[in-house]
């Protein structure tokens, strides 16, 4: 067991990330895409056997990490803190009994809760209870104490903690500092050739536009019996080649001279 005064500084927050850090890596994004699609399909997706989940959370690296060990941090009104390690499969009743272990007066009635959201764990007797992992506390969680007094319940009410864990108890740790540390990036090597960003380069609006003026003004002059602008943006949208833009305009003009 492990006892913790109050925090007597507040903790800073890390420093801000670097702007590099806000671009998303490969995995990340391959883990997006995987997720985006997961939620699309969720409703109409076959169904899928625990075997074929593992299988598929395997080949796209989301294995979930299995903890045989969780470390429960219980904090007192007055921010003391006593803190143990538990087996994954224990319950809220060994927390429970952990707690009283420590208590002056053991019968003192209170219950242990979780915020945010807050959520209560009662004292429970139904058999089989859930086990710290399914009540999601897995690697470590912190639990406040909340008693039936309202009185105890104050920020100035001491911690009802027996005398010789309050003459071992110390601060807490400080978090590890990564002032200067170096980060490596992963990048996705450019699979751009010069031609292809050349080309994405270019203003190709206002082709379009151009392309647009020149059918209006084809058909008005040869009476095409069609909405050329309309043929125009179909095969922009489609295909956005040049040599096809040449065998319409090739087409109509031969249609016109028989005519």
């Amino acid at each position: 067991m492990s006892v913790y005064h109050a925090p007597r500084a507040r903790v800073h927050a890390p420093p801000p990330a670097d702007a590099d850090d806000c671009e998303p890596t490969p995995d990340e994004l391959r883990t997006a895409f995987a997720d985006a699609l997961r939620g699309r399909h969720s409703s109409n997706a076959p169904l899928m056997t625990r075997a074929m989940r593992e299988k598929r959370d395997q080949e796209l690296g989301r294995t979930k990490k299995v903890y045989e060990q969780i470390r429960i941090r219980v904090r007192f009104a007055d921010r003391m803190q006593i803190e143990s390690t538990f087996p994954a499969a224990a319950t809220i009743m060994d927390v429970y009994a952990f707690v009283d272990n420590a208590l002056v007066d053991a019968s003192d009635t209170y219950v242990l809760f979780q915020s945010p959201p807050r959520r209560d764990f009662p004292r429970t007797t139904s058999t089989p209870a859930q086990t710290l992992t399914s009540l999601g506390f897995a690697p470590a969680a912190v639990l406040g104490v909340r008693w039936s007094d309202p009185s105890r319940n104050a920020t100035d009410a001491p911690a009802p903690l027996k005398p010789e864990l309050l003459a071992r108890a110390r601060d807490v740790p400080a978090p590890p500092s990564f002032a200067g540390a170096q980060v490596p990036m992963t990048r996705a090597p450019s699979l751009e050739t010069p031609a292809t960003e050349a080309r994405g380069k270019r203003k190709l609006p206002k082709v379009r536009v151009v392309l647009l003026t020149v059918g209006t003004i084809f058909a008005g002059a040869f009476g095409f019996g069609i909405a050329f602008d309309t043929l125009t943006e179909k095969w922009w949208d489609n295909h956005n080649k040049g040599k096809q833009w040449k065998d319409i305009r090739h087409k109509y003009l031969s249609d016109d001279a028989e005519e």
